[in-house]
């Protein structure tokens, strides 16, 4: 399982994320983009607002999305054509004009959303909550922390709930919290396998989602930067209920032998087919690239498991191989899809000539 920060680390940078972040609500007609040939950059200004903003690539996406530019044809420009890129995104602002969300970090616009988008579960306010309920559980160790462009991870480990899916392949529950503070998806608590043997993490399911949409902000025209939150508190309380009951089900030996069970089931689940093709079909189905393809063939070839656990097993062992935490994570969660598939779709993968 990659590891990214520590728990320090993790305090320290969403502190200084806290007083050097800025939101504002805005018409699009207020927003102007436009080409910095100076630093080869497309820059961002908010009227009523002397900061210039850069615009990272998960903004520069939101922004293709919502104006409905093919992001094929977005990225061209961006990188031959930027004054034409930005003309064309000062123009559909004004002619379809509506009221957005920015939400900046230390000097970078980093998401363009919806004036509904709530800003009482950003990351600050799930590790300030989560954190000290995953402390009160016996015997917990953190496994890794990452945090993104765009998301925020807490992998936790329960290792006095184990078990042996095969003889000398030990299994540990665990947990994994994430939020997107930049609308790249939910707060969502996720039930965590972890396998001892080569330090590998299977996310198998999702417990909860809690979605970051609420109220509208405000009805001033003026654009107006979002100061502070008069519910966070009320939010951070039902976070605390919340989280903590999908915690405590989490460490629920009865689940766990459930979930252990079912990878023994899978045990039994063999490739009888052309491994490479499996290994295509699955990749296919999971949208992984050739690259990542040719990894979990790799990764299957050296575990020597040729049933539906080792293929799952491959595609996680794979994932501690992927420089992106937020790619590594998706591929802790393929794994997981791995097990979870209906019989029929694995039969399509098992038999694959």
């Amino acid at each position: 399982m990659k590891e990214q920060l520590t728990t320090y680390q993790l305090a320290s940078k969403l502190d200084n994320d806290r007083f050097n972040k800025h939101d504002f609500i805005a018409d699009t007609r207020q927003i102007e983009v436009y080409d910095d040939p100076e630093n080869r950059a497309i820059k961002l200004t908010v009227q009523g607002d002397e900061t210039h903003y850069g615009l990272n690539n998960h903004m520069h996406g939101q922004i293709a999305t919502k104006l409905k530019i093919p992001r094929t044809y977005y990225d061209r420009l961006r990188l031959t054509h930027p004054d034409l890129l930005a003309l064309n995104i000062n123009k559909l602002f004004s002619r379809e004009h509506e009221r957005r969300m920015i939400r900046t970090l230390d000097g970078t616009a980093r998401a363009y959303l919806s004036d509904k988008f709530r800003c009482d579960m950003d990351n600050w306010d799930v590790a300030n909550v989560a954190l000290p309920i995953l402390r009160k559980v016996p015997d917990l160790r953190i496994l890794s922390i990452g945090v993104t462009d765009t998301r925020m991870y807490i992998k936790a480990e329960f290792p006095r709930l184990r078990q042996e899916v095969k003889l000398n392949d030990t299994v540990t529950a665990g947990i994994v919290i994430s939020n997107s503070e930049v609308g790249n998806g939910s707060l969502r608590i996720e039930p965590l396998i972890y396998r001892l043997i080569c330090y590998n993490g299977m996310i198998s399911g999702t417990v909860m989602k809690k979605f970051h949409v609420g109220a509208r902000h405000g009805l001033s025209d003026e654009a107006y930067e979002v100061l502070s939150q008069e519910t966070r508190e009320k939010t951070a309380e039902a976070m605390r209920s919340q989280i903590g009951d999908v915690v405590l089900a989490a460490t629920s030996e009865i689940d766990f032998r459930t979930r252990v069970q079912l990878l023994r089931d899978t045990t039994e689940h063999r490739i009888d087919g052309d491994v490479p093709k499996a290994v295509e079909v699955l990749g296919n189905r999971l949208n992984l690239n050739q690259t990542e393809q040719s990894g979990v063939l790799r990764r299957l070839i050296e575990g020597g498991d040729l049933s539906r656990y080792g293929m799952a097993n491959a595609v996680t062992r794979f994932s501690q191989d992927v420089d992106d935490y937020d790619r590594a994570t998706e591929l802790e969660r393929h794994g997981g899809n791995v097990i979870s598939l209906p019989q029929s779709q694995w039969q399509e993968i098992a038999i694959a000539a």
